[in-house]
């Protein structure tokens, strides 16, 4: 796998703090923390996304610098954690409908999302990549965005909405998984030609799947 190419979009992210918006969003919020408390369990959302959150295979239990963050949230309020598992694709939707209370997933800042959620002040920074087999002779994004060519991705994320407004050619299909590794996996049994990921989760997948080959990265922005 190699990471020709390097999308300028670079986004804030946001841990444990989606809750629900009203009318009045600072009661909404207050509201919310009072349910939480008099409850004495917060259920917190999540989806894949190594190495801030991932499911131990061997355990079955969520872990990563996230899950941490957002346990000690818990901690702080004396309440106990019930996790809620999501998918990028249903994740904003978990939150408004009340599934859960608070989502705890790594997640891009969105004029779209902001009008439906409340966000926590951003902790982070990532960047979106396009990744191609080792073999690949594609070098720009010119070289992918031609009719024929299909580029994967995690259906319902920002890599579907930012896919869509990179390629105007190319075929995006997006994929419904709850995992970071699937676009990948597309593009090794070559399946799809590339796909756009978060270039922190995607080096994370790729560390983990050493049937996966990792050249080093030639950045073209």
């Amino acid at each position: 796998m190699r990471s020709v190419i390097q999308a300028s979009r670079v986004s804030a992210v946001a841990i444990a703090g989606l809750l629900v918006a009203g009318t009045n969003p600072a009661q909404a919020a207050d509201d919310l923390m009072a349910k939480i408390k008099k409850n004495g369990v917060v259920r917190l959302c999540t989806t894949d996304s190594p190495p801030v959150a991932a499911k131990d295979p061997k355990t079955n239990e969520w872990q990563g610098t996230y899950i941490d963050m957002a346990n000690k949230f818990a901690a702080t309020l004396n309440v106990k954690v019930e996790w809620v598992d999501s998918t990028w694709g249903t994740l904003v939707q978990y939150v408004t409908t009340g599934k859960c209370d608070i989502s705890a997933a790594q997640t891009y800042i969105t004029a779209v999302r902001a009008q439906q959620v409340l966000f926590t002040r951003p902790i982070t920074s990532n960047s979106q990549a396009i990744f191609v087999a080792a073999d690949s002779p594609y070098k720009t994004i010119e070289d992918l965005d031609v009719a024929g060519k299909v580029v994967a991705v995690i259906a319902g994320s920002t890599n579907e909405k930012w896919g869509k407004e990179t390629f105007t050619k190319a075929t995006i299909k997006p994929i419904v998984t709850d995992r970071q590794s699937t676009p990948l996996f597309e593009v090794a049994s070559k399946r799809a030609d590339a796909t756009m990921m978060a270039v922190i989760a995607t080096m994370e997948v790729l560390d983990q799947n050493k049937n996966l080959a990792h050249q080093e990265n030639e950045w073209v922005i």
